[in-house]
Order: structure tokens, then sequence, then C-alpha cells
């Protein structure tokens, strides 16, 4: 008899239906809330000086949002801005010598479906981390500086003459040698008035730069030599 009624209290002890597990369904009933969608302008200016942005990419383009310039997603912060819609690189701009990128702002805006307004034409900006395309010999930047390899090309004239002509600028670094020159020189002084090119090096003219038009006019002859 007593090993009965133990069986039976046991047997009573462990039955009824299991309690439900505390905050289960509570959880399950929380209702889900959608992440705030960032702004793509932070201050009164897009793209104003001082602000940085991170890169958002739009299928084959590539849109600019702005964000804090402590932010990990930060890539790039403006030097200066232009109310300027016409230009289409940075060798047509007003950018400073250290501008890695430029930015159509109205462009940048629509990607990202946000209305342009008047003040806003495109901005220079400088990455916040290598490679800096725009350092001497990079490849990059608004103009060329002391530093800076380009390609030369030749063209006779008839009677034996040669003209060497500068194109596109190059990074120096894996360019074909003989086809590549260094500038070391940048003259804002006429010849006359005391301007010359060192030793071995080559003058060049602005108006060879492959029909551009050099953003620094003040500039007299570039000096460069061959690689």
């Amino acid at each position: 008899m007593l090993v009965a009624f133990c069986l039976t209290l046991a047997v009573g002890c462990g039955g009824g239906e299991p309690e439900p597990r505390a905050g289960a369904s509570q959880s399950a009933s929380q209702p889900t809330t959608e992440p705030a969608t960032e702004s793509p302008v932070i201050g009164d200016l897009y793209l104003d000086r001082g602000d940085c942005v991170r890169e958002e990419k739009k299928d084959t383009e590539t849109a600019y949002p702005e964000v804090a310039c402590d932010d990990r997603r930060a890539v790039a912060k403006v030097l200066s801005r232009y109310l300027d819609d016409t230009v289409t690189d940075l060798r047509g701009s007003d950018c400073m010598d250290d501008t890695d990128l430029l930015v159509d702002m109205r462009a940048s805006l629509g990607l990202l479906g946000a209305a342009a307004r008047a003040d806003e034409g495109y901005a220079c900006l400088r990455n916040l981390k290598e490679p800096h395309p725009s350092d001497p010999g990079r490849g990059g930047g608004p103009g060329l500086r002391v530093g800076d390899c380009v390609k030369v090309t030749e063209s006779e004239l008839g009677s034996g003459l040669i003209r060497r002509s500068m194109g596109a600028e190059l990074p120096c670094k894996g360019s074909k040698r003989g086809s590549t020159y260094r500038i070391v020189k940048i003259s804002t002084e006429k010849r006359y008035a005391g301007g010359d090119c060192p030793d071995a090096a080559e003058e060049f003219r602005p108006t060879s730069l492959s029909g551009e038009s050099d953003v620094l006019e003040e500039v007299e002859f570039y000096c460069a030599v061959e690689r």
C-alpha cells in the first residue's frame, strides 16, 4: 500500500498542462519598428565647407549623403563649394590642388530623392584616407603640380622638325618609360623676364595640354624631364 500511494502521488504531481514560458507571448505580440531614414543633408547647406560624406551606390552611379566626420562610414571631407553646374570634371573646376573628388551636388541630391536648390553647384572634396589621387605623381587632381607625370607625344612638322606635346596626366608609378615626363618646374614668369627651365628639362606651353584650358592662367610654361 505504501508503494502504490507513492506511485499515485508521483503521477498526480506530474500531471496538468505545462505553464507557458514567461515573456513568450509578449515578445511575439510586440510591434516591429522600421529604422529611421537618414537625411542626406545635416546642416543648412548640402556639402558645406567642412562637411563629410559617405558613399551610397545607386545602380551605376554614386551619391554622397552627409554624415558626421567621426562616423566610421565617412569617406571624404568638403574643401570648397561653387555655385556652378557646368563643371563635369576636376580639370575644369576651381578646386584646390588637394582635391581628390568632385561632386555635382544637384545630381547627387537627385539620386538620393532630395530636391536641389539654387545654392548648389559642385563641391570639392578630399579623401579622409589613402589613396589621394591629387597628391603629386598620383595621376589625379584639378591641375598639374611639380612632381606630376604627363604623357608626351611627338608629331612631325616637316623639314626634320619634331614637336613634343604634353597630354593627359598619368600616375608616375607603372607608367611607360620614354613617353612619360615628370614636371620639375612650373613658371609664372616669361622667359625674357627670367623664367627658364633647369638643365635637361624641356619646356612645354600650357596650350599643349591636349586642348584643355589650364585653370592656372598665370602659368607661362612647364618644365619636364623624361622618365
